[in-house]
C-alpha cells in the first residue's frame, strides 16, 4: 500500500534528524583535528562549494530512494512482526549489507576491509535503531530521508576537508571507530 509509507510531514523529528549525523561527525573529525590524526584541508573544505545543489540533489534523491524501502516498507513491516528493536536490528542488518557490494567494487581508501566493513556494519545498524524509533514514532519516511541525507553530505564535506595521517582512516569516515 503506497499510502502507508508514511508521507506525513514528521516536523518534530526533521531538525534532530539533521542536526544528529552533523553533530556526530563535527565531533568525530573535530577530535581527529585537534588530536594531529589528520589535519584540516581548507581547499577541500571549500572545494564542494560550487557543486552544493547537484550534491544537495543527488543524496537527497539517493536516500529518499533507499529510505522508501528501509523505513518506508520494511520497519513497520517488520514491526507488526516482532519487537521494534529486532525490526530496528534487522532493518540495520539488511541496510549494511545492502552496501557490501560497493566495499567489493570500489577502493575506498580507508582501512583493510575486513576492519571498515565491520565498522560500516556498526555505524548503519546503530543508526537504523535511531531511524526506525523516528519512522515509528513519527509515522512519517520524511525524517529519515532528512537523517540520511544530512548524513551523506556531511560525510561528503567532512572527508573532503580532512588531510589524512596513516590513522585517519581507522578513525573517521563511514569506515572509521569513530562514527
Amino acid at each position: 500500500n503506497f499510502r502507508g509509507l508514511g508521507w506525513s510531514p514528521g516536523a518534530a523529528y526533521l531538525l534532530p534528524a539533521l542536526l544528529l549525523p552533523m553533530g556526530c561527525m563535527g565531533l568525530v573529525y573535530g577530535v581527529a583535528w585537534l588530536g594531529n590524526w589528520g589535519s584540516f584541508d581548507p581547499e577541500g573544505a571549500t572545494y564542494l562549494y560550487p557543486k552544493w545543489w547537484y550534491i544537495i540533489g543527488l543524496t537527497t534523491f539517493y536516500a529518499f530512494g533507499e529510505e522508501i524501502g528501509w523505513r518506508g516498507l520494511l520497519v513497520p513491516q517488520l514491526a507488526r512482526r516482532m519487537s521494534a528493536s529486532k525490526a530496528a536490528m534487522w532493518s540495520g542488518v539488511l541496510w549494511a549489507v545492502w552496501h557490501y557490494p560497493v566495499f567489493f567494487k570500489y577502493d575506498l581508501g580507508g582501512p583493510p576491509l575486513a576492519y571498515g566493513m565491520t565498522m560500516f556494519t556498526i555505524m548503519v545498524v546503530g543508526s537504523a535503531f535511531f531511524l526506525a524509533w523516528m519512522r515509528l514514532r513519527s509515522d512519517s519516511v520524511w525524517p529519515a530521508v532528512v537523517f540520511h541525507s544530512a548524513h551523506n553530505l556531511a560525510i561528503t564535506w567532512f572527508d573532503s576537508s580532512i588531510i589524512p595521517d596513516a590513522l585517519t582512516p581507522y578513525l573517521v569516515s563511514e569506515t572509521g571507530i569513530g562514527l
